[in-house]
């Protein structure tokens, strides 16, 4: 009897919770933020959207560059929710884009587009 193929997900036990998951031959998931940018759209922040929406496509460019790509998911979906607010905290986005910045130290085209949210974030309060 030959080992048998698996290209999929096998758990036995415990728990799982995933925000986004893939199984398969060359999957991928995929986090997507249309919701809190059009938000952000909607509240007349243009530049804060581009810039939202130009670090998102550059982080999954670089998702293996990133050591704790997960983390830095979250803490950018985040800053998205925060900024769609009608008065979003100024203290809550600076500390999470800080970290933001740390965590994507290593590829430099990620510290610029983090840069440039913060920016446009800055011009709201």
């Amino acid at each position: 009897m030959g080992i048998e193929r698996n290209d999929g997900v096998m758990m036995t036990g415990g728990t799982m919770a995933a925000g986004q998951i893939a199984a398969g031959r060359n999957a991928r998931a995929r986090a997507t933020f249309n919701g809190p940018v059009g938000r952000i759209e909607n509240a007349g922040r243009d530049e804060v959207a581009i810039a939202l929406k130009d670090l998102l496509d550059k982080l999954e460019l670089h998702e293996h560059d990133i050591e704790d790509y997960a983390e830095i998911i979250d803490s950018t979906r985040m800053v998205a929710d925060e900024l769609a607010k009608p008065q979003p905290n100024k203290r809550t986005v600076t500390s999470l884009l800080a970290g933001i910045k740390e965590g994507v130290s290593a590829v430099a085209g990620l510290v610029t587009s983090v840069g440039s949210l913060a920016a446009a974030a800055g011009a709201i309060f």
